[in-house]
C-alpha cells in the first residue's frame, strides 16, 4: 500500500474510532498469585470436606466398636494414671504374644449408682488422634484427651473405654475394649 491509498484510507475513518483507539487502555491484568491463590482454596476446601465426611464415616463406625464385649487376652490391660477433672494418663501393658493396635475409639462414663451413663461434650465421643502398635511385651502411657474435648469431670465414678485390635491370633485380627475405673474427688 502506497502513502496516497493509506491516507485516503484514513481519510475515510470516522474520528470517534480513531479517538476511541487513541484513548485505548489495556484492562489490568489480576496478580497470577490471585488465580493460584483461589485454585488452592479450592483444593483446600475439598480436601477439607472430604476429611470431615471420612471422620464422620469413621467415628460413627467405631462408636459401634464400643459396644463390643469381647475379653482381653490374659496380659493385656490398662489402668488409669493421676486422673484429674480436666484429663488423666492411661497406661496399657501388652504382657501377651500378639500385637496391640490402639487409637479406634474411646469414651468415658460416669458411674450413677445404677448404669454406666456416657460422658459427652459438643461432639460424641472422644477419638485419638494417632494410632499406636504395642508390640508384645511393651508398655505405654498416654493421655486419655479429653481436654482437647473441653471436657471438665465432676466428682464421681468414672471408667474409661478404649478399643484395640488384638493382632496375630488364630481367629486373625480383632477388635476388643479394655475398661479402667478411676474416681475424681
Amino acid at each position: 500500500m502506497n502513502a496516497k491509498k493509506f491516507s485516503d484510507a484514513m481519510s475515510e475513518l470516522d474520528t470517534k474510532y480513531v479517538d476511541e483507539a487513541l484513548n485505548y487502555k489495556k484492562k489490568a491484568k489480576k496478580p497470577i498469585w490471585v488465580k493460584w491463590g483461589t485454585m488452592a482454596a479450592c483444593l483446600c476446601l475439598v480436601v477439607v470436606t472430604a476429611l470431615l465426611a471420612v471422620n464422620a464415616y469413621a467415628s460413627s463406625n467405631n462408636e459401634a466398636l464400643l459396644e463390643i464385649d469381647t475379653i482381653p487376652p490374659d496380659g493385656l490391660t490398662m489402668t488409669i494414671v493421676d486422673a484429674a477433672p480436666d484429663d488423666a494418663e492411661f497406661h496399657i501393658v501388652n504382657n501377651t504374644e500378639f500385637q496391640v493396635i490402639y487409637g479406634k475409639a474411646n469414651r468415658i462414663e460416669k458411674y450413677d449408682g445404677e448404669n454406666w451413663v456416657e460422658v459427652t461434650t459438643e461432639s460424641v465421643g472422644i477419638f485419638p488422634a494417632t494410632t499406636v502398635t504395642l508390640q508384645p511385651e511393651d508398655e505405654m502411657y498416654g493421655m486419655c484427651g479429653w481436654v482437647s474435648k473441653k471436657l471438665i469431670l465432676d466428682a464421681g465414678t468414672y471408667r474409661y473405654l478404649l478399643v484395640v485390635e488384638v493382632q496375630g491370633t488364630d481367629s486373625g485380627t480383632y477388635p476388643i475394649v479394655l475398661k479402667a475405673e478411676f474416681e475424681i474427688e
